[in-house]
């Protein structure tokens, strides 16, 4: 299926396996034409596995803008068709999202710049907003690049959010996700280049709105209940080191993750 991409002020069309088009140099050598992966290095997932039901794990925290109140990211169980023991899933979610602002789950220990992110992403419900989404480069809560899935309108889009203001980068419309349903969410970002993958869509532009490493976390919006589960990083190897005054520091594990490889 063909879906409309909107990037800026143009218009083209998407196909599935679609990839970064530029170069970049891996640490220590340079880069080869075409290859535009970052040189990968640590990959951390959530860590739930010690965290009861309605809590989060230190290091992981719920966030609104000032002046929107709070909202209540916990851990929850999510059953799956039939309620069935053997389907659970160990999931992140706002269970009762508070009225209308953004719900921000931020990794605190987190300084990262080119990364890979993933998590599967469900919708349970929303009148005013459905989906949810990945947030990265994160400088506080009124500034973030965002990939989200609009799930009344069908639509992955992805925003850079300065000031609070979501200025829309590239959207891609109509997609065929079924409400209800597990979809991977996969962002990519190194330089200005940004590449997401959500099911079958695949969107790609250049921006550099954020250059600086920031956190990363997770966002819904208004009164969307969506689940989230298996959220990993996978960070550049120059990013999962800390720089303090021109030296490089050796990685620490940022708390609420665990270590894959």
């Amino acid at each position: 299926m063909k879906s409309k991409v909107m990037v800026g002020s143009g218009v083209c069309i998407a196909f599935a396996g679609l990839f970064l088009a530029s170069a970049q140099a891996a640490e220590g050598g340079e880069g080869k034409e075409g290859n535009s992966k970052t040189p990968l290095g640590k990959r951390l997932s959530v860590d739930l596995s010690d965290v009861e039901v309605g809590a989060l794990p230190d290091g992981l925290l719920s966030a609104r803008p000032a002046d929107k109140g709070v909202c209540k990211w916990e851990k929850i169980i999510d059953y799956g068709p039939g309620d069935s023991a053997s389907k659970a899933h160990e999931c992140l979610g706002v269970p009762v999202p508070p009225g209308f602002a953004f719900n921000l789950l931020l990794a605190e220990d987190t300084n990262l710049q080119d990364l890979k992110m993933v998590a599967n992403v469900k919708t349970i419900s929303g009148k005013i907003d459905q989906g949810g989404g990945l947030i990265w480069r994160v400088k506080d809560v009124n500034n973030y690049y965002l990939a989200r899935w609009k799930g009344l309108h069908r639509d992955l889009q992805i925003f850079s959010v300065v000031e609070r203001k979501s200025i829309l980068l590239g959207v891609v419309e109509d997609l065929e996700i079924v409400p209800g349903t597990w979809t991977r969410m996969e962002i990519e970002h190194a330089g200005d280049k940004i590449e997401v993958r959500f099911g079958k869509a695949v969107l790609q532009l250049t921006d550099s709105t954020f250059t600086e490493p920031g956190m990363v976390g997770l966002w819904c919006k208004a009164d969307a209940v969506t689940r989230f589960r298996d959220w990993e990083i996978e960070a550049d190897r120059r990013s999962a080191q800390t720089t303090e005054g021109g030296e490089r520091k050796p990685f620490k594990m940022p708390r609420g993750f665990k270590l894959i490889r």
